[in-house]
């Protein structure tokens, strides 16, 4: 959970800011085991700025095994040490996952904020649009040319004025750059500048 802690933190702001009385849908692309997802949850239900009623996360990934684990919401402790360490962002951490024996078991406020299916980022268009779209530390692991056919996929699904956030290491590909203005260029947090200043959210 929480990888990277100051993304959070900066991700956190992103979520404020969206916090306009509208709703907010966050996607997390490539989404694993849920933990990415389910940190998102738990970051809205943390913040008194952020109507966590409000919040919508899907998290999509392309195989079928590890999105059951994500449903789950269950991880080992072999699989997720030092959990006090990694919600350590959080105010009352003890209120989102629960430990019985050596699982860790996500709350049941946090699970059903979110929910999951399979998605191919390389061959399926995105499954609506977003206003954040997190998609973190897939791209070190693929060639150029999927990474560019993914870049398209999420750029697709970022609302117009939305946010993206990648991998703390990788880079946005030079022919999609001048989408993306860097928020927080150190954490990797973009906005899309489709129509800069006008956020042009759909309810």
């Amino acid at each position: 959970f929480f990888r990277n802690p100051e993304v959070w933190e900066g991700l956190r702001e992103v979520l404020a800011e969206l916090d306009d009385g509208r709703r907010t849908r966050i996607w997390s692309a490539a989404c694993s085991d849920g933990r990415e997802a389910y940190s998102a949850a738990m970051l809205a239900l943390d913040d008194d700025r952020i109507d966590a009623d409000r919040v919508e996360i899907l998290g999509t990934d392309i195989k079928p095994e590890i999105l059951r684990t994500a449903r789950q919401g269950e991880y080992h402790a072999s699989e997720t040490n030092d959990l006090e360490s990694q919600l350590e962002p959080l105010a009352d951490n003890d209120r989102y996952v629960r430990r019985d024996d050596d699982t860790f078991c996500v709350a049941d406020e946090v699970r059903e904020m979110v929910s999951f299916r399979k998605h191919d980022l390389v061959q399926e268009e995105p499954p609506r649009t977003f206003d954040l779209v997190l998609c973190r530390n897939l791209f070190i692991y693929i060639n150029t040319e999927a990474k560019q056919a993914i870049f398209e996929t999420l750029g697709s699904g970022v609302e117009p004025g939305g946010y993206l956030t990648i991998g703390m290491t990788e880079t946005v590909p030079r022919s999609v750059r001048d989408r993306y203005d860097p928020v927080e260029k150190r954490l990797r947090i973009y906005r899309d500048t489709t129509r800069d200043g006008d956020t042009g959210r759909r309810r």
